[in-house]
């Protein structure tokens, strides 16, 4: 006996127009979501499920921490009551069976699944407390190079007439197709994060050597860094805007590669002259990050040159003010001068963190955006967390 694929009784389930349904799939393959649109994606998914087999609803499940969990689900009434996102997927039975074997399992009416299946007994134990008959339609999520990766399904229980009709046969391959959109869509957040790890890392080496050159020191790129990311999220940028943020802001500093030993490391003040090729590290960098087709090389040369701009237009290099600074560099240098504020270097003593949020309201509107300012405020306890999570660093 296969457990498999099985025609079933007549259907009851007419649902969309079969043109219709792969002109959506098409639609859904020609936009790939981004990594931070996934959530909506997958609800989208479990929509057109739901839609393409006029089913009671649809659940996704996918791994997170070695247990499959539900991330998306549409639908109501008495199918519901076995895709419950509150449920533990884990002991689900079917759907360990569907990820092990890899193989869709279409069951007509649970009542009639043979007792020797290998998911039968649970199946059949959370129906009868039910008390649901139902149909069910299951299908792997495949990601390239990692096999299984979760579970696609619709169910649907009885009609007005009392009766449970299975899920046609040609909503199977319109089901493994849907499986397979999440199985890409998976597969290329997982690469997209690689990339993205991959170019935070050469970032954050790039900007400790930079910094090693500095009295700074190499922990100041992961707590400026986190701090602007902070500040971005509570002015309400999105997803996207934030992670550029985060990984864009350790390169605020790179043009100090070009400023001489005997500036860069001089204990005392600089003469004005000093400062007047100290104030070119903005404009090194950006010569070093210029005319990169990349979108975070490029949010990278925005950084460099314009974090020691001031609102006020009495920054460098070239005196920009207000909106004319673009908004990541408003950010960062408030990133920036925070933890400068707030570390210790052999010139000077750190400011209580405290104290030091006082000092940048003061200069709220002179040095710093004060939309900027009220973020750092909104979030000063993630910029807290922060600060003590590199504690040791900063002695």
């Amino acid at each position: 006996m296969r457990y498999g694929v099985t025609a079933g009784p007549t259907a009851i389930h007419e649902g969309r127009p079969l043109e219709e349904l792969i002109g959506t799939l098409g639609a859904m393959e020609l936009v790939p979501p981004s990594v931070h649109d996934l959530t909506g994606h997958f609800r989208e998914v479990v929509d057109v499920a739901v839609q393409s087999a006029n089913a009671g609803a649809a659940v996704l499940y996918l791994h997170d921490s070695g247990e499959l969990r539900p991330v998306a689900y549409c639908g109501g009434g008495l199918a519901a009551a076995l895709c419950d996102p509150a449920a533990s997927a884990s002991v689900c039975t079917l759907l360990r069976h569907v990820i092990s074997t890899q193989a869709i399992v279409s069951i007509p009416d649970i009542r009639d699944i043979p007792s020797q299946a290998p998911y039968a007994a649970h199946i059949l134990a959370a129906c009868a407390a039910k008390g649901l008959p139902m149909s069910i339609l299951a299908a792997p999520v495949r990601a390239e190079s990692a096999g299984a990766v979760g579970v696609l399904e619709i169910l649907d229980g009885r009609d007005d007439s009392g009766n449970v009709g299975a899920f046609p046969p040609r909503l199977v391959p319109l089901l493994a197709a849907l499986a397979d959109q999440v199985g890409a869509t998976v597969t290329n957040a997982r690469l997209k994060a690689r990339l993205r790890d991959s170019q935070y890392e050469t970032i954050l080496r790039l900007s400790t050597a930079a910094e090693f050159r500095d009295t700074d020191t190499a922990a100041h790129v992961f707590r400026m860094s986190h701090y602007s990311a902070t500040i971005a999220r509570h002015m309400g940028l999105d997803d996207g805007d934030i992670e550029v943020t985060r990984l864009a802001s350790p390169m605020h500093d790179i043009g100090k590669l070009g400023i001489p030993d005997q500036i860069l490391r001089k204990e005392g003040p600089l003469t004005e002259d000093e400062w007047r090729i100290m104030r070119l590290h903005p404009k090194i960098g950006a010569d070093i990050l210029a005319g990169s087709d990349s979108p975070l090389l490029q949010a990278c040369e925005e950084v460099s040159i314009s974090h020691h701009e001031k609102v006020d237009g009495s920054g460098y290099p070239y005196g920009a003010r207000g909106d004319e600074i673009p908004l990541i560099g408003r950010i960062v240098a408030l990133g920036d001068a925070f933890d400068a504020i707030t570390s210790k270097r052999c010139y000077k003593d750190e400011l209580p963190l405290d104290d030091a949020l006082g000092t940048v309201r003061g200069d709220a509107g002179k040095h710093f955006d004060p939309e900027c300012v009220r973020a750092l405020e909104s979030g000063f306890s993630e910029i807290t967390e922060v600060h003590a999570t590199f504690a040791a660093a900063n002695a």
